[in-house]
C-alpha cells in the first residue's frame, strides 16, 4: 500500500515459512498472492504469475472458488500486462466464470473489467464495449464501488473513439472525479482520450499538452498502467510528433 515492496516481500515471505510447518493452507494461499502482487507492482511479471498460478490451482483443489477466482482474476492482468493476451483471455474467461459461479458479483465485474481493457488494445472494440457496458450496469444498480469510475472512463472512451471525435462526452467529468478521488489509471485513460478526440479536432497543441500531461501521470502509476493499455494515446503520438 505504500510502495515499500521491498520490506512487503519479506514479510511475505517470512509468513510462508511460518505458516508451512502449520499447514495452514489458506494462509500459504494469501501469502504466495500477496507475492504476486509484489512482483507485479515491480514488473517481474513472470515471478507474479508464477506466484499467483500457484495461488489459483491450490485454491481450485482446496475448493476456495472465491478465492480461485480472485487470483485469476490478477494472473489474467499479469499475462496481459507480460505480452501474453491469449493466455490472458482464457484466465479471465476462467476467474469471471468462477467468481459468477461463487456468487462473487463484484469480483466477476472486475474480471470483466480486465477483460474489456484488453479487448481494447486487440482492436476488439465491439466486445470490450458489451463487457463495459454490462459492467457499467451492474455497478449502478449494485451503487457503485470501486472499479465503477474506471468502467464509465474505458466506457467514454471507447464511445468516443468509435463516433469519430463527434457528439459531447462524460469524459471532462470522469477526469475531474478521477483527480477528485486520486485514481491514477481514470486520470491516464480519460487525458488520453481528450488528447485523441483534441488531435481529431486539429487542436494539435491542446492535444500534445493532454498527453504529456498524461505520460506524466502514467510514469508515476507504472504499477497499475502500462503503455500497452493506452490505446487512444498509440493512435496519435506519431501524428503528433511525440
Amino acid at each position: 500500500m505504500h510502495g515499500d515492496t521491498a520490506h512487503a516481500a519479506e514479510d511475505a515471505n517470512e509468513a510462508i515459512q511460518l505458516l508451512t510447518p502449520l499447514e495452514d493452507s489458506w494462509g500459504l494461499v494469501h501469502a504466495e498472492a500477496m507475492l504476486g502482487a509484489i512482483a507485479q507492482a515491480e514488473h517481474r511479471f513472470r515471478n507474479a504469475a508464477e506466484h499467483l498460478t500457484r495461488a489459483a490451482t491450490t485454491s481450485e483443489l482446496l475448493g476456495f472458488v472465491g478465492q480461485a477466482a480472485l487470483h485469476l482474476a490478477s494472473l489474467g492482468r499479469v499475462q496481459q500486462r507480460s505480452g501474453d493476451p491469449h493466455a490472458a483471455i482464457l484466465t479471465l474467461n476462467r476467474a469471471t466464470l468462477a467468481a459468477t459461479n461463487s456468487g462473487d458479483l463484484w469480483l466477476a465485474a472486475t474480471a470483466r473489467l480486465h477483460l474489456a481493457r484488453l479487448m481494447r488494445t486487440t482492436g476488439e472494440v465491439d466486445a470490450a464495449r458489451s463487457l463495459l457496458e454490462q459492467n457499467d450496469r451492474w455497478y449502478r444498480a449494485a451503487g457503485g464501488g470501486e472499479g465503477a469510475l474506471l468502467t464509465r472512463c474505458l466506457l467514454a472512451a471507447v464511445n468516443a473513439q468509435t463516433a469519430g471525435g463527434e457528439g459531447p462526452t462524460q469524459l471532462d467529468d470522469i477526469l475531474d472525479e478521477g483527480r477528485r478521488v486520486g485514481d491514477p489509471e481514470v486520470q491516464v485513460y480519460a487525458t488520453d482520450a481528450l488528447a485523441r478526440l483534441a488531435s481529431q479536432r486539429g487542436e494539435l497543441t491542446h492535444a500534445r499538452d493532454l498527453l504529456g500531461a498524461a505520460d506524466t501521470i502514467a510514469d508515476a502509476a507504472s504499477h497499475v498502467v502500462d503503455s500497452s493499455d493506452r490505446v487512444d494515446a498509440d493512435q496519435i503520438r506519431t501524428p503528433l510528433g511525440r
